[in-house]
Parts: structure tokens; sequence; C-alpha cells
């Protein structure tokens, strides 16, 4: 298609053309150029309606170079164009990747559950519930970390049921969609063990259904992060794990090096975690430090919650026992900020000992 626009010309499938291919791209040269050619198209036609329908692949693809808010910002606008025009299924998928970025841009949990379940309620009064999926595996799994399910490990609540559905009658993008976020879930939640030994087989299989590294890469990370943690103890299988942590690591410095500018802290939380393997305890320190005050910078207290998290649990392991309770502290007042009452109380009640308050006799 590419290669036929070039020689006769520009028509908004061109952009979509453009879009799917960059899509796929490894090199952020290369699909910055594919966006901004799809948008150049795109901007050139005359049908708002087809421009609507191309923008939200374009602007995944400007995930990778581009500040996620601008992305969100445009993706949030083209779901009220298509309310407006009547193209449910157009809105849908606009207001779905938008909320895909809400969850690892670390606004507030409150406000943005609020939002999709007015945003719900809307669309099942225009007789659409049957395209809700996937936008409920996003939300239910907001609610997870909000702290509103049984068990924030199973996408099970007041959007969902993953134990209810029949696997003969999902999507494959759908199935793909609740494998992505259960790693997200173990790796906020600790169970790092699952994402090494389940979900870590199953990412090319997501990076395949769910449209290439542009969308997926957050989940790549959180998984990366789950193997060096269980690369620490598994023995003979350690290597297999701490490859995985190492290659992602270098595809997130690259992706860096060539304009990313929503990466940087997680760059550092995995920095970190490698020092952790190599026993390097000045430079782990140092990196967790460092991911932790961009993260908040940026205004991604889930991840400078996490980065905290695990600054505060190595410590533990290495009997500082006043610099652990100061990390795990400052992890739960961004925990806090991301209105995440489940890592609140999790953090609590996991390190209760070392979180005790201090008398002044004991000081």
């Amino acid at each position: 298609m590419v290669a036929l626009v070039n020689k006769h010309g520009v028509c908004i499938e061109a952009a979509n053309a453009y879009g799917i291919r960059g899509a796929f791209a490894t090199n952020l040269e290369v699909i910055e150029a594919h966006a901004k050619c799809a948008h150049t198209i795109m901007e050139q036609s005359k049908d708002r309606y087809a421009k609507a329908a191309t923008t939200v692949y374009i602007f995944c693809l400007f995930s990778f170079t581009r500040d996620i808010r601008w992305v969100q910002k445009n993706l949030f606008e083209n779901y009220h164009y298509g309310l407006r025009v009547g193209d449910i299924q157009m809105a849908m998928y606009s207001y779905m990747m938008g909320l895909y970025y809400e969850l690892v841009n670390g606004r507030s949990l409150v406000a943005v559950t609020e939002e999709t379940r007015e945003t719900i309620a809307q669309i099942k009064v225009m007789n659409r519930a049957s395209q809700l999926d996937l936008l409920a595996v996003l939300f239910q799994s907001m609610l997870n970390m909000k702290g509103e399910s049984e068990d924030p490990l199973v996408l099970k609540g007041e959007a969902m049921d993953e134990t209810a559905l029949d696997p003969a009658s999902m999507t494959t993008w759908n199935d793909a969609l609740i494998v992505g976020y259960k790693g997200l879930l173990n790796a906020y939640c600790g169970n790092h063990q699952a994402n090494a030994e389940e979900i870590l087989e199953k990412m090319p299989y997501v990076i395949k259904e769910i449209g290439g590294d542009g969308i997926v890469m957050w989940l790549d990370i959180y998984v990366a992060v789950s193997c060096l943690h269980v690369a620490r103890s598994r023995g003979k299988r350690s290597p297999k794990y701490r490859k995985h942590g190492q290659n992602i690591s270098k595809k997130v410095k690259r992706w860096i090096a060539q304009g990313c500018p929503n990466l940087l802290h997680l760059d550092y939380l995995l920095n970190a975690e490698l020092a952790v393997l190599k026993g390097d305890f000045k430079k782990a320190v140092k990196s967790y430090k460092t991911s932790i005050k961009i993260g908040e910078k940026m205004g991604r207290v889930n991840d400078a919650g996490l980065a905290s998290e695990r600054l505060g649990e190595y410590l533990l392991e290495k009997k500082d026992g006043a610099g652990a309770r100061k990390a795990l502290l400052n992890s739960i007042e961004f925990y806090k900020l991301w209105a995440s009452d489940y890592k609140v109380e999790s953090v609590r009640s996991k390190h209760e000992e070392v979180l005790r308050p201090v008398s002044v006799f004991q000081q």
C-alpha cells in the first residue's frame, strides 16, 4: 500500500498503511517518520470521518516519541467525535487507548474510574454493551489496583469476571489484553514468579495481537522487572530471566536514545534491578532513587511508588531498617496520590513491623 501511494498519490487509506507499518517497526526514527507521514496524509483529507478512524493508530504510534498527555488529548477528542457522528466502534477504541495510557500515566484512580464508569453507562444507554469487552479489561484492572476486588490478581468485579469467560468465544485481542494486564497486576502486587513462569512466555503473543511494541512497551517492562526479581533466587533458571531483563533494558535505552520521552524513570528502575543482581549496592540504591525522583517529576506516581517499594524491600534485605522504613513510607504516599487503596494497605500490612512508629526513646 505504501509503495502504491508513493506511485499514484495520497489517499486516506495510505495513512492507515503508514500507521500499521510503523506499529511493527523497532526503530523510533522509522516509527516517527511513519507516524508523521500518516498524520500529514490524514490532515490533507477532507473526509473528517475517515480522519477520525485513522487517528487512533497514528497517535498510538506517537506514544513512542511524544509526551503521553498529548497523545491522550487527541485520543479523547477522537472519542467525542466518534460519538457525535455515531461511530461507536471508533469512539470505543479511541477511549480504550486513551484509558490505557491513563493507567500507566499515574493519574488518580478515583478520577479515572469515575469517568470510566460514566462512559460505560453512556455506552450501555446506546445499546452498545457488546462492545465493552476490551474496555472492561482496563476498567477492572484499575478497580483491582484501587482495591475494589476480592483478589487483586483476578479480573473479577464490577466490570468483568475473567473466571466466567468462555475461551472459545473470546477474540485474540481480548485474550491478549487480559494476559498483558495480568502481567502489570502481577508486577505491582509482587507476584513476580507468575510473570516469570507464565506471562513471559506469552508476551510475544501479546505484542503480536495487540499491535506492536508501541502499545505494550510498558507491560513488557513490568514483566522484565519481575524476571529480574526472580533471577535473584532461581538457581539454574536465573540466566534466562536475567537475560530477558537485560534485553528489555537495552531496548528501553535504545528507545530513549532515539527520542522516547516517557520511559526514563523505568529505565532507571531496570538499572536498579540489574545492579541488585550484580551485587552493586551503591548503584542499585542510586538508580532506585533516580527512578523515584524522575517518576515523581513526570507525574508517574504509580511507578514512583513501585520504585520506592522495591528500594525499601531491598534495603530490608541489606538490614538497613531506617532506610527501608523511609522508602516504604514514601511508597505509601505515592500510592495514596495514585489513589490505590490496595497498594497502600498491602505495603502497610506486609511491612507492619518496620513501619511501626518509632518512639523518641528508641531513636
